[in-house]
């Protein structure tokens, strides 16, 4: 059987499972298999990279962030932003120091800088981004 579809992949689930009791919880076994590949799983297709105009202190992660490869602002030279812990971080940013951002924490959902940019700053984001569900593809 071809594992072409999300519903041929759930078919061949319920055949290597032989009880058919267990048909109602094949969706849940997929999220969870999901849920493990995007726990452990890191390859360059997994890769991407955003840019975003910022001039406040924070903006959002990107859609399906998983984990952070590396922040960059557009200078020339491009400046690679260093990574501190939201602690160090708030130090840091107790200093009011102003100018190009330097350093960035991730708090939340967001992505922090410091110093805070007083104009547009153009960030680049380089991050692995989920694996797209199955469920939601009609093919995989």
């Amino acid at each position: 059987m071809a594992l072409d579809t999300y519903a041929n992949l759930q078919t061949s689930i319920g055949n290597w499972l032989k009880d058919t009791t267990l048909s109602s919880v094949i969706p849940d076994f997929v999220v969870l298999a999901e849920a493990r590949f995007n726990r452990e799983i890191r390859t360059p297709e997994m890769e991407a990279v955003v840019s975003s105009s910022v001039s406040t202190e924070s903006f959002a992660v990107p859609t399906g962030f998983l984990e952070m490869r590396s922040i960059w602002t557009d200078a020339n030279p491009d400046i690679a932003l260093d990574y501190f812990p939201p602690q160090q971080f708030k130090q840091l940013v107790a200093s009011n120091e102003t100018g190009a951002p330097r350093a960035y924490t991730i708090i939340g959902e967001s992505i922090y800088l410091a110093p805070v940019p007083t104009t547009g700053t153009t960030v680049y984001v380089s991050y692995y981004q989920k694996i797209p569900a199955l469920a939601s593809n009609s093919t995989n």
